[in-house]
C-alpha cells in the first residue's frame, strides 16, 4: 500500500514538472516492491513504466529507455506465466 502511494504522489509531482522530488519517490516505490515480490512483478513493472516515463520527460532518454525494457521484459515474463 505505501509503494503504491509512493508511486502516486511520483506521478503527481512528474505531472508538474517537478522531477526531483519524483525520483526519490519512484526509488523507494521500486525498494518496497523489489522486497516485497523479488525482480519480477507486476507491481514493478508498472513503477518502471511512470519511472521511465518521467525520466523521458526531463530528457534522461537513455536511462528511461533502460527502465522500458526492464518493464517490458517483466511484462513479457508475467504473461508467459
Amino acid at each position: 500500500m505505501i509503494a503504491r502511494s509512493l508511486n502516486e504522489l511520483a506521478n503527481m509531482l512528474a505531472e508538474q514538472g517537478k522531477y526531483d522530488e519524483a525520483r526519490p519517490l519512484y526509488e523507494r516505490a521500486l525498494a518496497i516492491f523489489e522486497k516485497a515480490h523479488g525482480k519480477s512483478h507486476l507491481d514493478i513493472a508498472m513503477v518502471l513504466t511512470n519511472f521511465a516515463g518521467m525520466l523521458n520527460d526531463s530528457g534522461a532518454h537513455d536511462k528511461a529507455r533502460s527502465m522500458y525494457e526492464r518493464a517490458e521484459a517483466i511484462f513479457n515474463e508475467v504473461e508467459e506465466e
